[in-house]
């Protein structure tokens, strides 16, 4: 696997999640960057950049949260 930052070539997918966005569905396109991603949606330019260290953070917190629902569906 291959560091982002000795990368030669530029990392960018789209996401089968869809946002709606001016009247229209559209796709997320993530661009990877080595310290930062950058966010925005099919067809627009503009966009958001997000440090990798917020996504991990984010998943952390989203984890917690399924994990406490979990805890709380099962005392039922």
């Amino acid at each position: 696997m291959t560091s982002l930052n000795k990368r030669k070539s530029r990392l960018i997918f789209e996401t089968c999640d869809i946002v709606r966005e001016r009247g229209r569905y559209r796709e997320v396109v993530v661009e990877a960057h080595p310290l930062h991603a950058h966010m925005r949606l099919k067809g627009m330019r503009s966009g958001f950049d997000i440090p990798w260290s917020a996504v991990w953070g984010l998943a952390v917190k989203t984890e917690a949260e399924r994990i406490r629902r979990e805890k709380k569906a099962g005392k039922k």
